[in-house]
Order: C-alpha cells, then structure tokens, then sequence
C-alpha cells in the first residue's frame, strides 16, 4: 500500500516537472526571421468599402528582402525594395481593401537576405457590408461614348453635382 502511495506521488511529481518545463518562457532565437501583423487585430470588424492599413513588423538577423499580405490564400500584394535599396524596413504599411464582405484571414510573409522565410500567424478579420443608405465610394471612366442615360441605367439616378463639368445636357 505504502509503494502504490509512493508511485501515485512520484507520478504527481512527474506530471508537475513536465508541466513546468513545458510552460517556460522560451528563448528568441536571433538568427531566425519572424514576421507579424500588429493593427488590426484579429477579430476586428472593419468596412467591406474601406481600405485597411496593415502593418508587416520582421525581426531577425539580416535585412528583409520581400514582404508579402495574403488574404484568403491568395497573395494580394507583394514589396519589394526599390533598385539600389539593400533591403526593406523592418516595418512596413501596405494599404488592404477586402474583395467581399465577410470574414477575411490574412497572413504575411517575409524573407531575408540569407533565404529565410518567416509566416506570420494567421489573422481572422470581419468585413462588414455597407449600411443601407451608405455612399460607396468608385471610380468610374468616361468613354466618349457615355450618355446619361446609359450611366443612370447601369449605377440608377446621377446628381448632375456627380458628373463632370460640362456632361450634363450634352447627349
């Protein structure tokens, strides 16, 4: 009975031992490339018309040479350094516009001089649709051909204070 005690407590003691070494804080390896989004958060709620500012922060031992923002799989943008620049800021902003209202999960990566790439962790953000009522902003080119007629059929009824100076009345 005294040895089934003496096993229960050294099993405990174990457990704890593991338990322990496992939730140390670890050391940063300097020599490895990290890469994370800080703004916006995940699980952020932004606008499906605006554009987001999404800042790419590396750290590690070498210069980065290229970022990259992926959302939903797919690499929406790509920077790399300018001719005769060594290589990128360690922070970097790039301007994001969701496709669709939604969720969204966005990644970025990084690589450094000496080939090394670093994935950040996977952000999840919520795009939400346009209220009702709410102006969305687009950019439309005029073609010779355009009418107000035709614009009206395709977008619904213009505000002459809309179009440009001298398109009204000249169908």
């Amino acid at each position: 009975m005294a040895l089934l005690g003496l096993a229960a407590l050294l099993a405990a003691g174990l457990l704890v031992a593991v338990f322990a070494f496992l939730g140390r804080p670890r050391a940063i390896d300097p020599n490895r490339l990290r890469v994370a989004i800080r703004p916006p958060s995940s699980g952020a709620h932004i606008s499906a018309q605006d554009s987001v500012t999404v800042l790419e922060h590396a750290s590690g031992p070498g210069p980065v040479t290229r970022y990259g923002l992926w959302a939903d799989c797919n690499r929406e943008h790509i920077v790399l350094p300018e001719s005769g620049q060594a290589g990128l800021p360690l922070s970097i902003q790039i301007s994001w516009r969701p496709l669709e209202p939604g969720p969204q999960i966005l990644m970025t990566r990084a690589f450094d001089t000496q080939g090394r790439a670093a994935r950040s962790h996977p952000i999840v953000l919520e795009a939400d649709s346009p209220r009702r009522g709410d102006r969305v902003d687009m950019g439309v080119v005029l073609q010779p051909a355009n009418r107000l007629e035709s614009l009206s059929a395709t977008f619904g009824p213009l505000p002459a204070s809309d179009l440009p100076a001298g398109f009204v009345g000249d169908d």
